[in-house]
């Protein structure tokens, strides 16, 4: 297999992007970002969930 298939194969840029995401610290930050977008939707889903339904109750 020459380097540049290898460049192109799924494991390699799994390997990579993996590592991009565990080890620099704009992976970090872009992991821990996400993740705070991630919490903030899901916490304005149940929120407007409760709103509707207190709503529909009375």
């Amino acid at each position: 297999m020459s380097n540049k298939q290898k460049d192109f194969s799924l494991a390699y840029k799994l390997r990579w992007i993996w590592y991009y995401l565990t080890k620099t610290t704009k992976g970090r930050f872009e992991v821990r970002h996400c993740l705070e977008v991630l919490v903030f939707i899901i916490i304005c889903v149940l929120f407007l969930d409760v709103a509707i339904y207190l709503c529909h109750i009375k």
